[in-house]
């Protein structure tokens, strides 16, 4: 699917919901805690939560993991508080915002309501501002009556943006023409510890700043089984060059890597894509991976980085390791029967947002094309560090957008 959008306005605002939240209360790093029933999976637009109140301090090795699913647990709600507590934590700890791309909040009662009577998910957006692209539902329909609910799984996922002219104009931004390209998924069924039933969201990120003539490259992956994610969570991580916090996500809640690229200007196309794949160890078994890659072309710089971080869960425990056979990598899904367990919807998505924290991003010229290819075909499972390929394109269809800007007839692939 692809969609052209073009501002006419000199002002349009590409950004997402700002909602009160509860701070978080515990976190777990000796355990995920048990997932919850895995429904399908998929991806939330990112999102802005502001804490009402913010945790004063992380919780250590030996805090207990909250106990209970989302929909036992009811207000606060699930995922601004997670948004909330990684926020927290990173200020905390120093971390750049432009690396933290939180999720947006959860379901409302009546939208979970709704999705459990017509057994459909709808878009959670309900008003401007919110996040602008493209994205799939798993929905199918001709736009009148109610739509038909599937579910899609793909071990691959890519977007494409090719980026004539867009423009930040946010005074309230260090850098007041930036904005990030988000590609979004959540891998569904990945094993840890023996345990096939967890769901992460990832997160291929790319944030330009025209005024420096620099892209930031960013990867995130959150728990979406219903916890931040614990310290024990991930078995390896193998940017080649990339800067990560390996070495403390489980206090920060999520996990994220960043390299800058200088010397890149507009107009430019760029190639975002996730893989999924196993990382073997004896042959026949190995751990969950997920491979993160990047394209550029421009006039100035071009690059191809089909592995630029890579992460590896802990699907085993302890040696032997290896519990997810060879050739069977964890799919990401888009469902749109269900709501996943944090009450977001399970989808792919390709979208223009701020530049990290929770941000907003006012635009003043917007021309851009963006490509959601989807493919069902399978991926192979690879040796440790090898770099993956890249998704292979296939049924583009046209796709509109909103916001301001004018959206014109997409062209298929």
């Amino acid at each position: 699917m692809t969609a052209v959008i073009q501002s006419p306005k000199p002002w349009i605002v590409v950004a997402v919901l700002v909602l009160a939240v509860l701070a978080w209360t515990g976190l777990g790093s000796t355990v995920l805690g048990s997932p919850t029933t895995e429904t399908s999976a998929g991806q939330p637009g990112p999102g802005v939560a502001e804490a009402s109140s913010v945790p004063s301090s992380t919780a250590g090795p030996s805090s207990p993991a909250p106990t209970g699913t989302p929909e036992s647990e009811g207000p606060p709600n699930v995922a601004a508080t997670m948004a909330a507590h990684a926020l927290a934590a990173a200020h905390a700890a120093g971390v750049n915002p432009d690396v933290v791309y939180i999720p947006r909040p959860s379901a409302t009662p009546t939208q979970v309501a709704d999705v459990e009577e017509t057994g459909a998910v709808v878009p959670l957006y309900t008003a401007n501002p919110a996040p602008m692209g493209v994205a799939y539902y798993g929905l199918s329909g001709t736009g009148t009556g109610t739509p038909t609910a599937a579910t899609l799984t793909t071990t691959a996922i890519q977007g494409s943006v090719d980026v004539a002219d867009v423009r930040g104009a946010d005074l309230y931004q260090a850098a007041p023409d930036s904005f990030s390209i988000q590609l979004n998924a959540v891998l569904t069924g990945v094993t840890l510890l023996g345990n096939p039933s967890y769901t992460f969201w990832t997160q291929d990120i790319a944030t330009y700043f025209p005024s420096s003539d620099t892209l930031m490259l960013v990867t995130n992956i959150w728990n979406f089984s219903g916890l931040p994610i614990s310290s024990n969570a991930l078995y390896a991580t193998s940017g080649s060059f990339t800067t990560d916090d390996f070495s403390d996500y489980g206090t920060l809640g999520f996990y994220y890597s960043e390299y800058a690229v200088q010397g890149v200007t507009e107009p430019f196309d760029l190639t975002l894509e996730m893989q999924s794949t196993v990382d073997v160890f004896n042959g026949t078994t190995g751990l969950n991976e997920v491979v993160f890659g990047a394209s550029l072309t421009s006039s100035t710089l071009n690059f191809n980085y089909p592995g630029f971080d890579s992460v590896v869960f802990d699907s085993s425990a302890s040696p032997p390791y290896g519990t997810v056979p060879y050739g069977e990598p964890a799919p990401y899904t888009a469902s749109g029967t269900a709501l996943n367990p944090l009450g977001l919807t399970d989808d792919f998505e390709l979208v223009i947002c701020g530049p990290g924290g929770g941000s907003n991003v006012d635009l003043s010229a917007a021309n851009a094309e963006l490509g959601l290819p989807i493919t069902t075909q399978a991926a192979s499972s690879r040796s440790p560090r090898r770099t993956a390929t890249a998704a292979t394109r296939a049924n583009r269809q046209s796709a509109r957008t909103s916001l301001g800007a004018t959206p014109l007839r997409g062209r298929p692939a």
